[in-house]
């Protein structure tokens, strides 16, 4: 089942953006179209093109954001359910964009498939005193898994390049 939601003007540019439920299988999602009058746009100037995905990746995020949190890639997540407490890493696929999820187990990052999803509906961004305290009780990096040396480094329980990304 196919249902036209909204309709937005993209800012900017001439063009409207038709945004579609569907149904399928049970499970709901959403489709762009866009459209400059009555007709489908398939190919665009370079700068309108980047306009209406600016646009349309502002909406996706605000529809993301509406469903938990907002995922970013090369980011650290705490995930607490059901008595559990487990670390997550995202991270973004080099092939296809989309991200994707590793848990931490024991002192090794593991592919965790539905990791995104736990972190969606349950999770929350770890914070930076979150992470130096957890890498000075495992003695090493808790975003990279490195060994940490630096005296500094130690002393702060995380390096400065994974700093940035926690």
């Amino acid at each position: 089942m196919i249902e036209t939601v909204e309709i937005h003007p993209i800012p900017g540019t001439a063009y409207l953006c038709v945004l579609s439920r569907m149904e399928i299988d049970g499970k709901t999602g959403y489709v762009g179209d866009v459209y400059s009058g009555s007709q489908s746009v398939t190919s665009t100037s370079s700068t309108s093109e980047q306009t209406v995905r600016a646009w349309l990746n502002a909406e996706w995020r605000k529809r993301k954001a509406s469903r938990g949190v907002v995922i970013e890639a090369n980011r650290m997540y705490i995930v607490e359910y059901a008595g559990e407490t487990t670390i997550y890493r995202t991270i973004e696929s080099k092939t296809s964009g989309h991200i994707y999820g590793k848990r931490l187990d024991g002192s090794e990052w593991t592919y965790a498939p539905g990791a995104i999803r736990d972190i969606r509906e349950h999770g929350r961004r770890m914070t930076i005193d979150e992470a130096a305290q957890m890498s000075r009780e495992l003695t090493f990096c808790i975003r990279c898994g490195a060994h940490l040396t630096n005296p500094e480094s130690i002393a702060r329980g995380i390096g400065p390049v994974c700093s940035q990304y926690i």
